[in-house]
């Protein structure tokens, strides 16, 4: 199948989930065992880190309800050609209620031969919870293994390696991706005996300054799908894909709504543009303190100043006198009252001189 098949399939099983759910919860597991086996291959949950972060944001159930329906599915439902299961009451179990498959589900095929369909809930809670009826552990099969912890500088050896390869293939959402692992892992990792600070490892060891690694980063984060563990893959998600870095980098500030505005075709300075566009420019005004001092000149004094001031401000923002007001000479040389170089006009607040 196709990732279009695939995206299509899940939203007609998930219709299905929807309009089963209330009234035939083994066809509701089934399509959410199929919906977990094949979650990789549907770009559509990509932006879910688990099939339970799927089901409790679309769906409303909680991780618990969500395990329970796809073990009552795969004890009590028949199974098609392809091996999937269709929703469908195996013989023999038609009658019984969801509480009671759902209890059924935790018990032995031994125990399951006990269970009528006149039996209570807790009945069957009892059958299942009797001591005579666990079977014993078969030591090379029925123990699953412990699954040991993640050995974090194993970990960091890998993703560092995978760091340095992508800042030479230039794969920014790949290379962003790793170092916000290591960033978040830091005080843990052994580099941190020798740089206290991430910042310092990146500059000497990974050769990579402080605003190019927040791009990086900050990318990956924004436009990548994440792994079952919750962590960033590094994987640009499909709608994205047609962008290059310096555009993403663009992107970044941008909200949702912005983002459905950007084309592949535009420029950096075009889609910086779309967030400069929404937000409203300041009225300019002069500070009151200018003009305070302003007042006690003369009228002719104060038209001048005050025209100076004017043409500063639109000039540029950083020209903003602060006191003393220093006026430069240039400022001034349009006027015929001023020709000497020389000369210099100072707004001074009041007390001081100069």
């Amino acid at each position: 199948m196709t990732e279009q098949e695939y995206n299509e399939e899940y939203k007609r099983r998930e219709q299905i989930i929807i309009e089963s759910y209330e009234n035939n919860k083994i066809m509701a597991g089934a399509q959410l065992h199929w919906i977990t086996k094949h979650r990789r291959r549907i770009s559509l949950l990509n932006n879910y880190a688990s099939i339970w972060a799927y089901t409790k944001d679309v769906l409303g159930l909680s991780k618990n309800c969500t395990d329970t329906l796809k073990q009552v599915a795969k004890v009590f439902s028949e199974k098609d050609n392809k091996g999937e299961y269709t929703g469908i009451v195996k013989a023999g179990y038609e009658n019984f209620s969801h509480s009671a498959l759902r209890e059924m589900a935790m018990m032995t095929e031994e125990q399951r031969t006990l269970v009528t369909e006149d039996m209570t809930i807790h009945a069957i809670q009892a059958i299942r919870k009797e001591k005579k009826y666990i079977p014993q552990r078969k030591t090379h099969k029925a123990v699953k293994p412990i699954i040991p912890k993640l050995n974090l500088e194993s970990e960091f050896k890998r993703r560092e390696k995978l760091t340095l390869a992508a800042i030479r293939a230039k794969d920014a959402p790949m290379a962003g991706a790793q170092l916000y692992w290591i960033r978040q892992n830091y005080n843990s990792l052994p580099p941190a005996s020798d740089y206290p600070r991430f910042e310092d490892y990146a500059d000497n060891i990974l050769h990579i300054k402080r605003g190019t690694y927040g791009y990086y980063i900050n990318i990956a984060l924004k436009f990548c799908g994440t792994n079952d563990d919750g962590w960033c893959n590094g994987v640009i998600r499909t709608e994205y894909l047609k962008f290059n870095y310096s555009q993403l980098m663009a992107m970044l500030p941008l909200t949702d709504k912005q983002l459905a505005q950007v084309t592949e075709d535009m420029s950096f300075r075009d889609i910086r543009s779309i967030n400069k566009a929404d937000k409203p420019t300041p009225p300019r005004s002069i500070p009151e303190e200018i003009t305070d001092e302003v007042k006690k000149l003369r009228s002719a004094d104060q038209q001048h100043i005050l025209a100076i001031i004017r043409y500063m401000q639109a000039t540029s923002s950083s020209l903003m006198p602060k006191p003393p007001y220093n006026l430069p000479y240039e400022a001034l040389s349009s006027s015929p009252r001023y020709t000497d170089p020389s000369l210099a006009v100072i707004v001074c607040p009041q007390g001081q001189t100069g």
